[in-house]
């Protein structure tokens, strides 16, 4: 009886350890190539509104979503994209005219096993 207790048991934690789902960081950053300083301004999901300054020539992380999936899955279904729920950026006095919700606008890079990141360029004819 004790062979089947250890084989029942030894399949249920197979079990287990298969049936998990790998988690995935998915990080969002907006590269500044503009010949000035960009102010962001941006809501994510319903949180109060977010303001940074990304200097010329600088890239700042401005989210990173934990979830269940691969690197994979989130370059060919990645839909968190839609966390913002509204986006701006300023250059002096001009506003940049591009949907931030565009996933052409966004470039996918896989960073690591379970990890990837979308990076959005901000260039100087955006505005």
């Amino acid at each position: 009886m004790k062979p089947l207790i250890k084989i029942i048991t030894f399949f249920c934690v197979a079990f287990f350890v298969v049936s998990c789902d790998p988690g995935l960081q998915v990080t969002y950053t907006v590269r500044n190539n503009t010949d000035k300083d960009i102010k962001l301004i941006y809501v994510i999901d319903y949180t109060d509104t977010l303001e940074t300054v990304i200097q010329t020539n600088q890239t700042e992380t401005i989210h990173i979503v934990e979830k269940i999936g691969t690197p994979k899955m989130a370059n060919k279904y990645d839909d968190s994209i839609t966390v913002f729920r509204y986006f701006a950026a300023q250059k002096d006095s001009l506003l940049w005219t591009k949907n931030i919700k565009d996933r052409n606008e966004w470039i996918f890079s896989e960073t690591g096993k379970h990890s990837c990141k979308f990076e959005l360029q901000i260039n100087n004819n955006d505005f």
